[in-house]
């Protein structure tokens, strides 16, 4: 059985997911560098392709939520869908779309910036500082997203959440 694709905004919970539960992977976006840290400018069709391919092997699969991922996403789900990777198509790989409501703004951000304070990390000071500067705007591009692609979406309204629960219950509908 074929797992799924989660397009998964930043802060979610994707890391702590693959970390506790059996069948998750976080397929951590900023791993996609080369040697002294650059990336190659189709790093993204390399990072879904493997999506993809996790996917087909019964893995739920977080992705991260850039537009380009998002669009390459959709992407090869129509290109692999005209049988040219897998003869079965790509129908029996769901792709969800994960993102905070915008009344979660405020709380969000000073979650990211928590998490960045804990560890220093440079990725999570720039989910911060992305956050920071553009939460309603990445909201709502993902919302678009989400119909223009007919991606299913999950919509979280609480902090106090549990993404296994979420994620479990919206696979089963």
């Amino acid at each position: 059985m074929a797992g799924c694709i989660y397009i998964c905004y930043q802060g979610v919970g994707k890391s702590s997911i693959a970390n506790r539960s059996t069948g998750y992977i976080d397929l951590e976006s900023s791993r996609f560098r080369l040697t002294g840290g650059y990336r190659p400018t189709e790093w993204y069709k390399y990072y879904v392709s493997y999506a993809y391919g996790l996917a087909w092997q019964g893995y739920n699969v977080l992705v991260s939520s850039h537009k380009v991922v998002r669009d390459e996403v959709a992407d090869q789900r129509h290109y692999r869908e005209s049988g040219y990777y897998y003869p079965m198509g790509n129908s029996q790989i769901k792709s969800f779309i994960v993102y905070p409501s915008l009344e979660l703004k405020q709380p969000w951000i000073k979650k990211l910036h928590e998490r960045f304070l804990m560890d220093g990390c440079h990725k999570n000071r720039v989910a911060y500082l992305n956050a920071l500067d553009r939460y309603t705007d990445n909201i709502l591009e993902m919302q678009e997203d989400a119909q223009r692609y007919e991606f299913e979406e999950i919509e979280i309204k609480s902090m106090d959440y549990n993404l296994k629960e979420v994620l479990d219950r919206t696979n089963q509908n």
